[in-house]
């Protein structure tokens, strides 16, 4: 399962989401279930900031969310000058580089 946050914040509210996505990495990777999660700040828009959760089930997801530690993410929307943006998705299949190799090498020339 996968979770996103995307905000737009007032300038003056930048090093404030900085800080509380700094403060949140330890304590969210620290959840049973999470794989990963990933802060950024957009290189083309410096006020639009975002995360991305890898959660190994959507029964690990729900804990996090109804978990005191999810209050900083809220904290981090409020901080949103405008309605932030979160999606949460169920993958059933994951794929690589092989993928890619499957999709641009015809048939002939992998065997």
């Amino acid at each position: 399962f996968l979770s996103t946050l995307s905000v737009k914040v007032r300038e003056e509210k930048r090093e404030e989401t900085i800080k509380t996505f700094q403060a949140m990495q330890g304590p969210v990777e620290a959840q049973p279930g999470c794989l990963s999660s990933c802060f950024y700040q957009d290189v083309f828009d410096p006020k639009r900031f975002g995360m991305v959760q890898e959660w190994r089930s959507e029964a690990d997801l729900t804990r996090f969310l109804c978990s005191r530690e999810y209050r900083r993410t809220l904290e981090v929307m409020e901080l949103s000058s405008a309605t932030p943006e979160v999606k949460f998705y169920d993958v059933r299949q994951l794929r690589g580089l092989d993928f890619v190799r499957d999709v641009r090498l015809p048939k002939s020339r992998k065997e």
